[in-house]
């Protein structure tokens, strides 16, 4: 082409055959960086808003008790655990969740010790005892995603009650687990966050699960293969409800929603 001469406009339709890939309607479609974009174009065109969509919805976990014809001494046995919540002192009721303690034993038990207060620091088999929820804060809420609680070093606990705070790190965050050592792996990502009410460990990195949890007010599938979901909520909606429309600040609660008790659930 001459120099300084334009270079004709073609439009963006085109047929069929010339488009960059072959794709039937509806399959997601990533273009390289050397695409001009019209391949997003043509498959918008083509197969409207769903073609652009990549993530499908992973099946649900069963949660459903297993069936009659199981043995009861062969049928697993999930524990139950409750956080009583207060927001600005004023008790909003309790929350109530199940441990999926057959599939993510060591999960479920550093969230049930933590409820306890007998989470154990500086060894599993020696070290202070007394870590737990209890006086701890809910102290961030994600619209849209959750609540976020298990910073140990928020707990509001007098000296006298004999429970202990970790020790003090960067940024003073006090995400320690209940089992001696700091953090705890990953066990299994076989539990997806498709909706509400999960219980899943904030994971501050790959194997490194702690104290701190979230609980789910919708799906979250940003958190598939991160966060290790080991539990749901099987009472206590409403309180969830109300902590998750508490007015934030840049995620955290202007009002101070506190876990004014945790403990273990007696076995019906």
């Amino acid at each position: 082409m001459p120099v300084g001469q334009a270079r004709p406009l073609h439009p963006l339709t085109s047929p069929a055959s010339s488009l960059p890939f072959s794709s039937p309607p509806g399959t997601p479609f990533r273009p390289s960086r050397g695409d001009n974009g019209r391949g997003w174009y043509e498959l918008y065109k083509e197969a409207g808003p769903e073609g652009f969509k990549r993530y499908r919805p992973p099946t649900p976990f069963d949660w459903s008790p297993p069936s009659t014809a199981t043995p009861p001494s062969e049928a697993p046995r999930r524990s139950k655990v409750f956080l009583g919540i207060s927001l600005d002192k004023e008790p909003l009721g309790r929350i109530v969740l199940e441990l999926a303690d057959d599939i993510l034993p060591l999960a479920a038990e550093n969230f049930r010790l933590l409820c306890q207060g007998a989470g154990r620091e500086g060894g599993r088999e020696g070290g202070k005892t007394g870590l737990g929820y209890a006086g701890s804060r809910i102290h961030r809420v994600v619209k849209g995603a959750g609540i976020v609680g298990g910073d140990l070093s928020t707990a509001r606990a007098p000296p006298s009650s004999g429970a202990i705070r970790p020790r003090q790190r960067q940024g003073g965050a006090g995400n320690h687990s209940g089992l001696g050592p700091r953090f705890f792996p990953d066990e299994s990502f076989q539990i997806p966050h498709t909706g509400p009410g999960l219980l899943s460990m904030v994971s501050a990195g790959a194997h490194r699960n702690g104290s701190v949890f979230h609980i789910s007010t919708h799906a979250c599938p940003h958190l598939d293969g991160r966060s290790v979901v080991f539990g749901r909520v099987v009472g206590g909606v409403e309180v969830l409800e109300a902590v998750a429309n508490t007015y934030t600040i840049r995620g955290r609660p202007v009002a101070v929603v506190r876990v004014e008790e945790a403990g273990v659930m007696e076995a019906e």
